[in-house]
């Protein structure tokens, strides 16, 4: 599946958040495993990130958290066209992993009432499961089913003239 980097901040804080939340054992291998999937495919474009903030950002001191955050160059400095430039090339780019829908309601549902009870995520937590489920619809959509190919490579598409009786 391929996704635009832009979204990658969110599509990651909405997997680790349902990675730590007490699911079904079945919801919670293929959350790892796109969370884990997701990430090699991140790493690809961090090092660039990196260097983006690196040379055209400053580190300071959130005065609220105390962290360590970046600050992007200030509209009149010389440096914000090409960070501009060369952020807006990178959140362009394309992300592209393993996915396969998940039916998480049909995976609670079908868990023990006893795992049921222990859940504590709530519907808007799913919302990046929802994301990603539409967003593989909308790259492999289908309007009309594929038609058989035969072992000579034709496809076949039915008989164009049916026995009669």
């Amino acid at each position: 599946m391929t996704v635009l980097y832009t979204f990658a901040e969110g599509i990651m804080v909405g997997l680790t958040k349902l990675n730590q939340a007490d699911l079904p054992l079945g919801l919670v291998s293929r959350v790892r495993r796109v969370l884990k999937n997701f990430k090699e495919e991140l790493e690809i474009y961090n090092p660039e990130r990196e260097k983006i903030l690196r040379e055209t950002c400053t580190l300071e001191k959130d005065e609220k958290t105390g962290a360590q955050i970046w600050k992007f160059p200030e509209p009149e400095s010389e440096k914000r066209s090409e960070f501009e430039k060369r952020w807006s090339e990178l959140h362009a780019q394309k992300l592209i992993f393993p996915y396969e829908p998940i039916d998480y309601l049909k995976l609670i549902d079908d868990a023990p009432d006893e795992v049921k009870k222990k859940i504590v995520a709530k519907g808007s937590d799913f919302d990046v499961l929802e994301a990603l489920n539409d967003a593989y619809d909308e790259q492999f959509k289908k309007d009309t089913p594929p038609a058989e190919i035969t072992s000579a490579g034709v496809a076949d598409k039915g008989d164009s003239n049916p026995p009669t009786a």
